[in-house]
């Protein structure tokens, strides 16, 4: 017996962009992660979206490359966080009963910047993995 109080996901959408979900996916609230893992299937699928977002003119404003924190950026110089997160798509998740959570670039975007970066370096926080946890301030999704 869980824990958690749960409820089904029924689509993903990124950039109005929908994915198909089965309907075994469920999420529970928690806290405390940066990080947010997804399913392997769907994460592959989430950043190949990603990837057409991105090549598109004005979108995803930095130099990509992965790391322990998912995809991340290299963000152009002269580009602040701000401008930098209005670049990135929007995630919506629909739970059905009109219920819907649209997790913005400034609430998924994880800082990976350090003292020697000459620029600022942001990572999504995606990760593929049999869970995956979303992160909205202090309030996490968590599915199986």
């Amino acid at each position: 017996e869980s824990k958690y109080q749960t409820i089904s996901i029924i689509d993903i959408r990124i950039d109005d962009k929908l994915f198909n979900i089965p309907t075994s996916y469920y999420t529970i609230i928690d806290s405390g992660t940066t990080i947010s893992y997804f399913p392997n299937e769907l994460h592959n699928k989430i950043m190949d979206e990603f990837k057409v977002f991105c090549s598109k003119s004005n979108k995803c404003m930095g130099e990509p490359y992965q790391s322990e924190f998912g995809r991340c950026f290299k963000v152009n110089q002269n580009i602040n966080f701000n401008q930098f997160a209005e670049s990135m798509p929007i995630l919506t998740f629909d739970f059905g009963n009109n219920i819907s959570f649209e997790w913005n670039p400034h609430n998924y975007l994880v800082n990976v910047t350090n003292v020697y970066d000459s620029t600022l370096n942001l990572c999504t926080g995606f990760l593929g993995w049999g869970y995956f946890i979303l992160i909205k301030l202090f309030r996490n999704i968590i599915g199986k």
